[in-house]
């Protein structure tokens, strides 16, 4: 019997010292960490992650969004410059055509009333 009493008390490096007593409790200790506790842990980390990831996809997305708004905006918005430019152009060549044959008239009717006028004697000839 006392070789039953030794065998309990001696020194074990994984219950450190406490015998069977301290190494069922540190077994129940140990089984309530590996099975309860880091499942319960990794069982939220999970959840955190996936929520994580949700949220970067549905961020993502929201931004592509915005970006293809903002982009058919600029579209609209420098169709709406380029008419005025066009506009603008074809406003100011109409001009230019109109100086031109007012110029164009103003020119040949000069160069008939030159032709109609006798030619001016040069000082002393």
């Amino acid at each position: 019997m006392l070789e039953g009493f030794v065998v309990a008390q001696m020194s074990d490096p994984l219950s450190g010292g406490a015998g069977w007593i301290g190494a069922g409790l540190l077994g129940a200790v140990l089984a309530v960490v590996f099975f309860k506790i880091i499942p319960a842990v990794l069982k939220s980390h999970d959840q955190r992650v996936s929520d994580l990831v949700s949220a970067a996809v549905a961020q993502r997305s929201d931004f592509l969004g915005s970006m293809d708004r903002q982009h058919t905006a600029f579209t609209e918005n420098l169709e709406l410059i380029v008419q005025h430019h066009e506009t603008q152009t074809r406003y100011l060549a109409e001009a230019f055509a109109k100086d031109m044959q007012e110029i164009r008239r103003a020119i040949e009717a000069d160069r008939r009333s030159n032709s109609e006028r006798p030619p001016r004697s040069r000082g002393g000839e």
